[in-house]
């Protein structure tokens, strides 16, 4: 049996849905694993963290449709909007990890 404090702080279900969800803000690491992970699917290659400062179009050669995939999936991972003006002003992943730590906490 669960105790207050665990049943309070644990998701609601409603018919097998999860209907709300405790608020848990991703750290910076988090962010950077995960958009790390996110890169590969995205590129279909290896990405390692030391590669953040690579830039999107000349050094990763993504174009501008894999730029809108990779934001977009990471909006749905992170549950977060991004405007389009800041969007459009990241040039590196570091950039986008800093753009969705930011967010994440408004």
């Amino acid at each position: 049996m669960m105790s207050r404090t665990q049943q309070k702080n644990s998701p609601k279900l409603l018919k097998g849905h999860i209907i709300s969800v405790p608020n848990r803000l991703p750290g910076l690491q988090a962010i950077q694993d995960r958009i790390s992970e996110i890169i590969q699917e995205v590129t279909y290659t290896e990405f390692n963290l030391t590669d953040l400062d690579l830039r999107f179009k000349e050094d990763l050669g993504l174009d501008s449709l894999d730029i809108v995939e990779l934001v977009m999936c990471c909006e749905r991972e992170f549950f977060i909007n991004l405007p389009d003006k800041a969007i459009s002003k990241t040039q590196t992943p570091a950039e986008l990890v800093k753009l969705i730590y930011e967010f994440s906490r408004k």
